[in-house]
């Protein structure tokens, strides 16, 4: 690859790009050698409603600590770029096997045990008020506020809120001989249910796998209100319609079909 193509920041003496992963209007991730090892090179382009580095820094340390992500050896705040550890593996499974939900649900557990309280994280409700303001009140249509309204009363509760990745989709979930998380972009205080209802959506699990891995996460955590949990996988969706909304992205060709099917689907509620 033709590394002198992309800013490299205080990297550019020290790093080479080895192949393209992903390219999207808000980041690019390349595979790379840095100091001759294979790593991965995260770039952001488009830092308004994602955690910047100097965020992802501070509880990067305890991420890495539980094996819950890849470790970053280097970070330029200046050039938005991280450098991570490189895992090798593949996204989650299409159909997950007992392995894979025992050690994800494991995983997830130690994730909200995390001690929240000698480190600043921002609430997730931040995130979700930085879509209201930017898609602004004179253009939220009816969807939009009955996303709103659902949102802010879901979460009016706010005991038992905990450390959430809030994106746990099939290509976050990174599963070798272990499974790790990757892409922290929106990382946050949350309920523990949204990463549940995020997954279980996102992995799209019968009711039986969603006991089994239900059975395994609440060794640590007590009982399952399952009620609220079903409220919670609206959550996502109802996030992610005000989140296409927000960066303009209903009518791009990517997005566009899933914008249409989110539409239906939350008309229906």
């Amino acid at each position: 690859m033709h590394s002198h193509t992309i800013n490299l920041g205080k990297f550019k003496k020290e790093l080479t790009l080895t192949g393209v992963i992903k390219k999207t209007k808000f980041s690019e991730v390349y595979e790379c050698k840095y100091h001759d090892k294979e790593a991965i090179l995260k770039i952001k382009k488009n830092k308004l409603f994602e955690n910047d580095i100097s965020q992802e820094n501070v509880f990067a340390s305890q991420l890495v600590e539980k094996d819950l992500a890849p470790k970053i050896l280097a970070y330029d705040h200046k050039n938005n770029l991280t450098i991570y550890v490189k895992h090798i593996g593949t996204s989650a499974p299409a159909d997950p096997d007992k392995i894979f939900l025992e050690k994800c649900a494991q995983k997830l557990s130690c994730l909200h045990k995390l001690p929240i309280d000698s480190i600043h994280y921002e609430p997730f409700l931040l995130k979700v008020k930085k879509y209201e303001e930017t898609i602004g009140s004179k253009s939220l249509d009816g969807l939009c506020k009955k996303a709103l309204d659902f949102i802010y009363s879901l979460t009016e509760e706010t005991d038992n809120l905990v450390l959430c990745h809030n994106d746990l989709n099939v290509t976050n979930i990174l599963y070798f001989d272990d499974v790790v998380f990757i892409d922290w972009d929106y990382a946050a205080i949350n309920h523990p249910y949204y990463d549940l209802a995020t997954l279980f959506n996102a992995l799209q699990l019968t009711k039986k796998e969603q006991d089994y891995f239900s059975s395994i996460y609440k060794q640590a955590h007590g009982n399952i209100d399952y009620d609220l949990l079903d409220l919670y996988k609206k959550m996502p969706l109802f996030v992610e319609y005000l989140w296409i909304i927000a960066a303009k992205l209903e009518y791009h060709s990517i997005f566009k079909v899933r914008y249409n099917e989110l539409k239906r689907q939350l008309l229906s509620f």
